[in-house]
């Protein structure tokens, strides 16, 4: 990842003291609607979270990834996506958690399908501490985005096991 021109650009997109607090603009269901990279995708991630994702994988290298854990129903990687240009993108979620309310896989890759995203995305249906493997991950991850398990002990491996398979400059 280009980190310096991804810091000069992530200080303009979130300038002073709106990188740490709620933009009351987003709380007005129209801008929200305008703002939202993918409004039609139901998920859980705020704008801001969206728009910095998104500028994120702007600054990928052409022989880096980006690596999803967690993907619900494909808010996050569609917000990613979305505009960049074309990157290796690894998806691991076992879609679990959420059996329950309906097939999570099926509406992601409809989702994927829909905004043309589907082709550019290598999923792993495993538990995610076996996604990181030299077999999987195929190229070195320049960004990172880990919203699976939730518990201490998870997201302490999801950091720890991900380290070895980095870009220099991630």
């Amino acid at each position: 990842m280009n980190v310096r021109e991804f810091r000069r650009e992530f200080w303009k997109a979130f300038e002073g003291r709106k990188r740490n607090v709620p933009e009351d603009h987003y709380f007005d269901a129209s801008v929200r609607a305008q703002a939202n990279l993918c409004p039609d995708v139901e998920g859980m991630m705020s704008i801001k979270k969206q728009r910095l994702l998104n500028l994120a994988f702007r600054f990928l290298a052409p022989d880096e990834a980006y690596l999803e854990v967690g993907t619900y129903k494909g808010k996050s990687l569609i917000s990613a996506m979305i505009g960049n240009p074309p990157r290796t993108v690894y998806a691991c979620d076992n879609f679990a958690e959420f059996q329950e309310i309906n097939n999570c896989y099926e509406v992601t890759v409809g989702n994927l399908r829909r905004y043309g995203l589907l082709d550019q995305v290598a999923f792993h249906d495993c538990d995610f501490r076996d996604v990181y493997t030299p077999e999987k991950l195929k190229q070195p991850i320049g960004l990172y985005f880990y919203d699976g398990i939730h518990d201490e002990e998870s997201q302490y491996d999801g950091i720890r096991l991900v380290e070895p398979f980095l870009a220099d400059e991630a």
